[in-house]
């Protein structure tokens, strides 16, 4: 018995997490330049508390921030398990190369 792994799909989905990720942080960029635009012509008390509540979005404990940084470990995670599976493979398949051998 063993186990087939497509390491591929690993190194796929991968990317496809970094591609999220790519466009989440554009997006949050386009949202913080409008937000930053719209306080230009924006004046009293309720822009100066929209953008204490805006700046809470970008901070290190935000909800944004937390799931962008999940994302980007969760990337790490498949590329490391890609290239430990692949490892395995190829070790495996060289050795049993070595018992034909014998």
């Amino acid at each position: 018995m063993y186990i087939d792994v497509d390491h591929s799909k690993f190194k796929k989905t991968a990317k496809e997490v970094d591609d999220y990720v790519s466009l989440l942080k554009g997006d949050m960029m386009i949202a913080d330049s409008k937000v930053t635009s719209l306080m230009w012509y924006w004046q009293g008390k309720d822009k100066s508390e929209f953008n204490q509540e805006w700046s809470k979005v970008k901070e290190s404990d935000s909800t944004y921030t937390k799931m962008v940084n999940s994302f980007e470990s969760y990337s790490e995670v498949l590329k490391y398990a890609a290239k430990e599976y692949k490892s395995a493979q190829e070790i495996a398949v060289n050795r049993s190369m070595m018992l034909l051998v014998f």
